[in-house]
């Protein structure tokens, strides 16, 4: 979870699953293929999690943070 107004980036590098991404409580709310990315917000205490379909994935993210 964050305490300020957060964006992040993320890139599933697999070139086969997909991953799913989560709020903190673990409801699934986007889906990214093999090679999707996005950029978006993160809602303030309600946090993110990236989870592997049915095998590991690479992911590359970024957070960016208000000052």
């Amino acid at each position: 979870a964050v305490a300020k107004k957060t964006y992040a980036y993320v890139k599933n590098l697999d070139t086969s699953n997909w991953i799913s991404l989560e709020n903190d409580a673990g409801n699934i709310w986007g889906r990214l293929g093999p090679g999707e990315f996005a950029f978006f917000p993160v809602g303030v205490s309600v946090g993110l999690e990236v989870q592997a379909d049915t095998a590991a994935c690479v992911v590359e993210y970024a957070l960016f943070q208000e000052p």
